[in-house]
């Protein structure tokens, strides 16, 4: 029986490391929604950041709860986000978020997400760019949309309404406290 081949978009959830020189990745695929990859050699350093955005390669076993890859290439790059210490603290937070709704897949939902951390990515006001995002988010999953006022308390709230299990957020707290640019303080 041979195994299909699946080549898909994912989204770097998160990792942890698994032995000496392997880790654990959690990506939300185009394809197939959640799912976990053993990654080794090379690909662990240069790819496996949180939010990369990278097209996978693998045979998929149903039976498995951890994948392992064929291959991996970028879908795209970010400008910013992974390369300013005063934006990542918004895909920190966009993760926490996405780390707690992205089960299923949603080749629509998938392809939002993609386009929305691209659009904070080059955001000259990355935090407006990140509520508009979530906002949009909150309404696609069938919650109630925030008001352009909206604290980060109020997006919070609104998650938790809709998602069941949710975990209070870590990150927000971090939007506040740093010295951010001029464009940035007058959220």
């Amino acid at each position: 029986m041979s195994l299909p081949e699946i080549k898909t978009p994912a989204l770097v959830l998160g990792t942890f490391l698994y032995e000496e020189s392997k880790l654990i990745a959690h990506l939300y695929t185009r394809a197939l929604g959640r799912a976990a990859f053993v990654v080794s050699g090379p690909k662990r350093q240069r790819y496996f950041q949180r939010g990369a955005l990278l097209t996978i390669r693998f045979y998929h076993k149903p039976h498995r709860e951890v994948q392992r890859l064929l291959e991996v290439d970028w879908l795209a790059l970010y400008e910013n986000l992974h390369h300013e210490a005063a934006r990542m603290p918004y895909l920190l937070l966009a993760l926490e978020v996405l780390d707690q709704v992205l089960i299923a897949p949603d080749e629509a939902l998938f392809d939002y997400l993609v386009k929305g951390l691209l659009t904070v990515d080059k955001a000259n006001d990355p935090r407006a760019a990140l509520k508009d995002f979530l906002g949009g988010l909150l309404k696609y999953l069938g919650g109630e949309g925030l008001p352009p006022d909206a604290d980060w308390a109020t997006l919070e709230a609104r998650f938790a309404a809709l998602v069941p299990g949710w975990k209070t957020l870590q990150t927000y707290s971090l939007l506040d406290s740093l010295t951010l640019p001029a464009y940035d303080r007058k959220l």
